[in-house]
């Protein structure tokens, strides 16, 4: 099964979601939980970590379903071809970039191209190569999709591989 990305209407990721599970269509979107403050309280919140954008399995791709759903505006292309995800890489996105886990400690230096490993924490084991750092973030790129996600991780739980 290959899941393919679409583009929503801005802020109708969860829209779009609902409309595609009426239809018993298999779709995601990616949360994550914010603090937003206001003059009288502050409330947690479940937000998409990648804005206007819905994950849809299917075994081949109908561009109807696309056409059918009012909140979605387009497919995500990559090289000219629609961006076609593996259910491996959803299931990474969906352990990780469901909401409920946050991650803010300290950064090492790490240079561009530079290959790292997790030593502990929700991502124990995995390897990347940096391609950004910005201050206590690390710029990873998603390939399948084009997409540079940000990752927040420890000084202690990273280890940069010889």
């Amino acid at each position: 099964m290959n899941w393919y990305a679409f583009y929503t209407r801005p802020r109708c990721e969860l829209k779009a979601f609902d409309f595609f599970t009426k239809l018993g269509v298999e779709s995601y979107v990616p949360l994550r939980m914010v603090e937003r403050q206001w003059s009288d309280r502050k409330k947690k919140l479940r937000v998409p970590a990648i804005a206007s954008y819905i994950f849809v399995a299917q075994e081949t791709l109908q561009l109807d379903l696309l056409n059918e759903n009012p909140f979605t505006t387009s497919l995500v292309r990559y090289l000219g071809k629609p961006a076609r995800m593996s259910a491996s890489a959803i299931s990474l996105m969906r352990r990780y970039l469901d909401g409920k886990h946050s991650c803010e400690i300290q950064l090492q230096s790490f240079l561009p191209g530079q290959k790292l490993r997790v030593d502990s924490g929700l991502m124990l084991g995995k390897e990347g190569v940096v391609q950004q750092q910005r201050g206590q973030k690390v710029i990873v790129l998603l390939e399948s999709l084009g997409v540079q996600l940000t990752i927040h991780l420890g000084s202690t739980a990273v280890k940069a591989l010889s």
